[in-house]
């Protein structure tokens, strides 16, 4: 997908490059335009993806069908909603716990460094525990909003900051509004909420 993802970007790349050029040699307003829009996007594109939610374990929050908008940044904060590349697959979680803290989870509670985490959002709250653990440098603690039906650092351990692929910005649901879009994001931009 990846290698795909560069030819597209090439292709596209090199044609609004001539398309720019050639607009300006001849004096084509249209062909500028359209040259600047292609360009405009193709470097959106760079920092910014849409992406599709597929599964419940991000629920009450994310529901299959939502679509949002990433910016593409391994740089995440505590409750910031993540997307991960983890075993050739890409899971949508919040980050709970960051790099040198102790997490510890007792009856559905989270405690970073012997402190209960205070969480302001709505999810559905789990009964499994977890051991205290040390969160190793350079990498999170990542844990799905529906906590009874998540598969997340709780099974698989920390993730490295390094499997980050970016970070929600909003959510775009207007999608919802026009089916052919959302069936197209769908397609193109499936994130398994694992």
């Amino acid at each position: 997908m990846q290698i795909v993802r560069l030819i597209l970007f090439a292709v596209v790349g090199l044609y609004s490059a001539y398309l720019l050029v050639d607009s300006i040699k001849n004096k084509n307003r249209g062909d500028l335009v359209m040259a600047i829009i292609l360009l405009v996007l193709l470097v959106l594109t760079r920092f910014v993806s849409i992406v599709y939610i597929s599964g419940p374990s991000m629920q009450p929050t994310f529901h299959t069908g939502d679509c949002i908008l990433i910016f593409r940044s391994d740089n995440v904060d505590r409750n910031d909603i993540a997307v991960i590349e983890w075993q050739d697959k890409w899971l949508i979680k919040r980050v709970v716990g960051l790099p040198g803290e102790t997490l510890e989870m007792s009856e559905g509670r989270t405690y970073i460094d012997g402190e209960l985490l205070v969480e302001d959002f709505d999810f559905y709250t789990g009964n499994r525990n977890l051991p205290l653990i040390t969160i190793p440098d350079n990498y999170v603690f990542i844990i799905g909003d529906n906590r009874e039906n998540s598969h997340d650092s709780r099974a698989f351990g920390p993730v490295p900051s390094s499997d980050i692929y970016g970070k929600l910005i909003f959510r775009l649901d207007f999608v919802s509004k026009v089916p052919f879009l959302q069936r197209f994001i769908e397609m193109m931009a499936t994130i398994q909420t694992g």
